[in-house]
């Protein structure tokens, strides 16, 4: 018959947190395979006995579960078959994930989500487009394999050597290095059993990306357990002002150059706007600084469709140079001349 958790830890079944913790660590060092290269698969194989079983037995939901398997809690119907003697015996499953002695494996996981902020320009925002993004993820240390213990001894940060914390109402053993005042840290992931990695990718995101919303892209989060699903990745946005267009809301703003002659006579004038060209009716007699709008030309976001507009700011660009004598007279003619009081 296979180990139970509690022989693998070589602990009692009513075995405190603290004393979990501190049988984990002591056969964790003990059966490390890099301290036991002559007899490494044997080691390999006892590490992760111990990982396992310290797996269930830390989290007191998973301990529960357990402890109700290995105690028999099972069911029957009170009808028995004429041929089954009045026993019941317990059906045998195949040895599964869930750790040595356990016949019932644990539920699926999904896996964590992952939640990066990007910064996005407005050109992306409006027509799409693909970025590359740096995505953080916390993954098992492989010196260590996730124990946190390294090959030397160090005083524990924690305790600062005690072994023993201020729990408020009085001292307790120190949870960290399990009241031995020393710690195996691992100085390739100080101890905490896990190391941060940076993924590169290129996504792919389509218009209407505006602040505040969170694109997800599915199966890209952490990895789940148990044959669960993985976690997904959600990119927050903001957008960023690019070039000469600032973003409203859905709307877009920039400003449109028109010569003197358009302003004052009126007539079509062609605007570029992230490669699209626009063209706008410039009414006569326009001033700087008035707004034109391209309506339902503005950005249509992504989730509910809503469109908004473009609007313009005129700016008047002045002919350069000297003006001949005729100009002169004939701008006069046309506006009146003079001096403008008032």
């Amino acid at each position: 018959m296979s180990a139970t958790h509690y022989e693998t830890l070589g602990i009692a079944t009513n075995a405190s947190d603290d004393e979990i913790l501190i049988a984990y660590r002591r056969l964790a060092m003990k059966w490390h395979p890099d301290r036991n290269l002559k007899n490494i698969a044997e080691a390999e194989r006892l590490f992760k006995d111990i990982q396992v079983a310290y797996d269930v037995l830390s989290s007191p939901e998973r301990r529960r579960l357990y402890d109700a398997t290995i105690n028999n809690v099972f069911f029957e119907d009170d009808a028995q078959d004429d041929d089954d003697d009045g026993f019941w015996e317990r059906p045998e499953r195949t040895r599964n994930p869930f750790g040595a002695g356990s016949r019932w494996a644990p539920p699926p996981e999904r896996g964590d989500d992952v939640t990066v902020k990007v910064s996005i320009s407005v050109e992306t925002a409006y027509k799409g487009g693909t970025i590359k993004v740096d995505v953080p993820y916390d993954v098992t240390c492989r010196s260590c394999n996730g124990t946190g213990d390294g090959p030397r001894m160090q005083a524990c940060e924690k305790c600062a050597g005690s072994g023993w914390r201020d729990g408020g109402s009085g001292y307790r053993s120190c949870r960290t290095c399990g009241g031995a005042g020393r710690t195996w840290r691992c100085d390739a992931c100080d101890g905490k059993g896990e190391v941060r990695i940076v993924a590169k990718k290129e996504i792919d995101l389509p218009r209407g990306l505006v602040d505040g919303l969170r694109f997800r892209i599915v199966g890209d989060g952490y990895d789940g357990a148990n044959g669960g699903k993985s976690g997904d990745l959600f990119l927050s946005i903001k957008v960023r002002k690019t070039g000469s267009v600032r973003l409203t809301g859905l709307d877009l703003h920039r400003e449109m150059k028109i010569d003197f002659v358009t302003a004052a006579l009126g007539g079509p004038a062609d605007v570029l706007i992230f490669g699209t060209v626009f063209t706008v009716e410039i009414p006569p007699m326009t001033r700087a600084g008035k707004i034109l709008k391209l309506a339902g030309k503005g950005i249509r976001h992504a989730k509910t469709q809503e469109v908004g507009d473009i609007l313009l700011k005129v700016v008047i660009d002045l002919p350069r140079g000297k003006m001949t004598d005729s100009q002169r007279a004939m701008l006069a003619n046309m506006f009146g001349g003079g001096r403008i009081v008032g």
